[in-house]
């Protein structure tokens, strides 16, 4: 993951934990501050909040998949040249290859789509 990305998922993380926090106390009306509409609202907020952050936590995930594939190494092949005998064209074999890994796009194994 690119250090920017990660200072801004950690920050990011670090602002909704406390933002869900408060809101759970809130919830929580321990003191009797809000009303029975107020908690209701809050319980709005938090289901949203709770949305919010699974969204965002996705998108991070894929941004991470997807950086990850496009800096994996290219696969390797190994060739085996020989030597052809007096007259003969030239043999080439591939000896071996590494497998292309599975495709890691979200949809790609879904059969639904």
């Amino acid at each position: 993951m690119p250090p920017g990305r990660a200072k801004y998922r950690k920050e990011w993380t670090t602002t909704y934990d406390s933002l869900t926090k408060n809101l759970d106390t809130m919830i929580e009306n321990k003191a009797g501050s809000f009303t029975a509409n107020d908690k209701s609202a809050m319980n709005s907020w938090r289901a949203a909040s709770e949305f919010y952050g699974q969204e965002f936590k996705s998108i991070m995930d894929r941004a991470d998949t997807k950086a990850a594939t496009v800096s994996a190494p290219a696969p390797v092949i190994d060739v085996v040249v020989a030597k052809p005998a007096k007259g003969a064209p030239a043999a080439v074999a591939v000896v071996g290859k590494r497998p292309t890994p599975p495709s890691t796009h979200p949809r790609a194994h879904r059969p639904d789509s």
